[in-house]
Protein backbone atom coordinates (compact mmCIF):
# COMPACT_ATOMS: atom_id res chain seq x y z
CA UNK A 1 0.00 0.00 0.00
CA UNK A 2 1.31 3.52 -0.93
CA UNK A 3 1.47 6.05 1.80
CA UNK A 4 0.00 9.33 1.52
CA UNK A 5 1.01 12.49 0.96
CA UNK A 6 -0.10 15.23 3.08
CA UNK A 7 0.55 19.24 3.29
CA UNK A 8 -0.15 22.14 5.71
CA UNK A 9 0.63 25.28 4.66
CA UNK A 10 -0.77 28.81 6.15
CA UNK A 11 -1.51 32.40 3.82
CA UNK A 12 -3.15 35.19 3.94
CA UNK A 13 -6.31 36.44 1.67
CA UNK A 14 -5.68 39.52 -0.28
CA UNK A 15 -8.37 40.48 0.00
CA UNK A 16 -11.44 39.38 3.10
CA UNK A 17 -13.60 36.61 1.64
CA UNK A 18 -16.95 36.91 2.34
CA UNK A 19 -19.54 33.79 3.30
CA UNK A 20 -20.42 33.60 -0.59
CA UNK A 21 -17.37 33.44 -1.71
CA UNK A 22 -16.00 31.07 0.92
CA UNK A 23 -18.55 29.45 -0.14
CA UNK A 24 -18.44 28.57 -3.84
CA UNK A 25 -14.21 28.50 -2.96
CA UNK A 26 -15.64 25.14 -1.12
CA UNK A 27 -17.71 24.16 -3.86
CA UNK A 28 -15.00 24.54 -6.66
CA UNK A 29 -12.24 23.08 -4.36
CA UNK A 30 -14.36 19.74 -3.60
CA UNK A 31 -15.05 19.54 -7.55
CA UNK A 32 -11.33 19.67 -8.31
CA UNK A 33 -9.81 17.50 -5.25
CA UNK A 34 -12.36 14.51 -6.17
CA UNK A 35 -11.16 14.24 -9.68
CA UNK A 36 -7.85 13.92 -8.14
CA UNK A 37 -8.61 12.22 -5.37
CA UNK A 38 -7.36 14.35 -2.96
CA UNK A 39 -8.81 15.23 0.51
CA UNK A 40 -8.50 17.80 3.24
CA UNK A 41 -9.58 20.62 5.17
CA UNK A 42 -9.82 24.30 5.10
CA UNK A 43 -9.64 26.82 7.92
CA UNK A 44 -10.49 30.63 7.83
CA UNK A 45 -10.01 32.98 10.29
CA UNK A 46 -9.55 36.71 10.28
CA UNK A 47 -8.21 36.89 6.74
CA UNK A 48 -6.11 33.78 7.01
CA UNK A 49 -6.44 30.45 5.25
CA UNK A 50 -4.95 27.06 6.60
CA UNK A 51 -5.16 23.97 4.68
CA UNK A 52 -4.16 20.35 5.21
CA UNK A 53 -4.23 18.53 1.75
CA UNK A 54 -3.77 14.53 1.20
CA UNK A 55 -3.30 12.35 -1.71
CA UNK A 56 -0.85 10.78 -4.20
CA UNK A 57 2.54 12.85 -3.71
CA UNK A 58 2.47 14.22 -7.35
CA UNK A 59 -1.17 15.67 -7.06
CA UNK A 60 -0.14 17.73 -3.39
CA UNK A 61 3.03 18.80 -5.24
CA UNK A 62 1.09 20.08 -8.12
CA UNK A 63 -1.53 21.99 -5.75
CA UNK A 64 1.03 23.32 -3.99
CA UNK A 65 2.63 24.60 -6.94
CA UNK A 66 -0.61 26.18 -8.40
CA UNK A 67 -1.54 27.52 -4.27
CA UNK A 68 1.99 29.34 -4.70
CA UNK A 69 1.22 30.85 -7.79
CA UNK A 70 -2.91 31.69 -6.63
CA UNK A 71 -3.25 35.46 -6.71
CA UNK A 72 -6.21 35.18 -3.84
CA UNK A 73 -3.10 34.83 -1.66
CA UNK A 74 -0.31 36.12 -0.40
CA UNK A 75 2.51 34.79 2.33
CA UNK A 76 2.23 31.41 1.88
CA UNK A 77 3.93 29.21 3.94
CA UNK A 78 4.58 25.39 4.24
CA UNK A 79 4.42 24.26 7.76
CA UNK A 80 4.37 20.87 7.58
CA UNK A 81 4.76 18.03 5.03
CA UNK A 82 5.37 14.69 4.96
CA UNK A 83 3.69 11.10 4.17
CA UNK A 84 1.21 9.29 6.64
CA UNK A 85 0.00 5.86 6.45
CA UNK A 86 -3.57 6.80 5.79
CA UNK A 87 -5.87 10.06 5.28
CA UNK A 88 -7.44 11.88 8.23
CA UNK A 89 -10.27 13.63 5.89
CA UNK A 90 -11.42 10.08 4.64
CA UNK A 91 -14.48 10.45 2.78
CA UNK A 92 -13.96 14.06 2.35
CA UNK A 93 -12.71 16.14 -0.94
CA UNK A 94 -12.48 19.61 1.10
CA UNK A 95 -13.55 19.76 4.69
CA UNK A 96 -14.22 23.11 5.85
CA UNK A 97 -14.04 25.19 9.01
CA UNK A 98 -14.72 28.45 9.24
CA UNK A 99 -13.44 29.41 12.94
CA UNK A 100 -14.48 33.82 12.02
CA UNK A 101 -17.94 33.83 13.38
CA UNK A 102 -18.31 37.44 13.34
CA UNK A 103 -21.93 37.53 11.74
CA UNK A 104 -24.50 35.22 11.18
CA UNK A 105 -24.40 34.59 7.63
CA UNK A 106 -20.67 33.61 8.46
CA UNK A 107 -21.75 30.75 11.50
CA UNK A 108 -25.03 29.89 9.17
CA UNK A 109 -21.92 28.96 6.07
CA UNK A 110 -20.19 27.21 8.41
CA UNK A 111 -23.02 25.08 9.96
CA UNK A 112 -24.50 24.53 6.40
CA UNK A 113 -20.99 22.92 5.43
CA UNK A 114 -20.14 21.10 8.74
CA UNK A 115 -23.44 19.40 8.31
CA UNK A 116 -22.32 18.14 5.16
CA UNK A 117 -21.39 14.04 5.30
CA UNK A 118 -18.66 12.21 4.01
CA UNK A 119 -19.35 9.75 1.14
CA UNK A 120 -19.41 6.55 4.27
CA UNK A 121 -22.28 9.31 5.85
CA UNK A 122 -20.07 10.27 8.89
CA UNK A 123 -19.87 13.85 9.15
CA UNK A 124 -16.75 16.11 10.41
CA UNK A 125 -17.21 15.31 13.92
CA UNK A 126 -17.76 12.33 13.98
CA UNK A 127 -14.72 11.43 12.17
CA UNK A 128 -12.99 14.15 14.97
CA UNK A 129 -14.57 12.48 17.75
CA UNK A 130 -13.40 8.63 16.57
CA UNK A 131 -9.84 9.78 17.04
CA UNK A 132 -8.16 10.23 20.63
CA UNK A 133 -6.26 13.12 20.96
CA UNK A 134 -2.89 11.33 21.61
CA UNK A 135 -3.51 9.59 18.40
CA UNK A 136 -4.09 12.77 15.77
CA UNK A 137 -2.39 13.30 12.45
CA UNK A 138 0.09 15.82 12.85
CA UNK A 139 -0.80 17.77 10.45
CA UNK A 140 -4.60 17.57 12.25
CA UNK A 141 -3.25 18.86 15.44
CA UNK A 142 -1.44 21.64 13.64
CA UNK A 143 -4.48 22.52 12.41
CA UNK A 144 -6.54 22.30 15.16
CA UNK A 145 -4.09 24.68 17.21
CA UNK A 146 -4.52 27.40 14.61
CA UNK A 147 -8.29 27.11 14.96
CA UNK A 148 -7.65 27.33 18.73
CA UNK A 149 -5.32 30.68 18.53
CA UNK A 150 -5.98 32.61 15.77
Amino acid sequence: MSRIAYLVYASTATEPFTSNALFHLLKRSRVANEKRNVTGALLYKNGVFVQLLEGAAEDIEDLREKIYRDPRHTGVVTLMRGFADDRVFKGWTMHFIVADGRDAQTRDANYRCLRGTAEDGTTAQDDLRAVPSDELHPGLRLLLTFRQVM
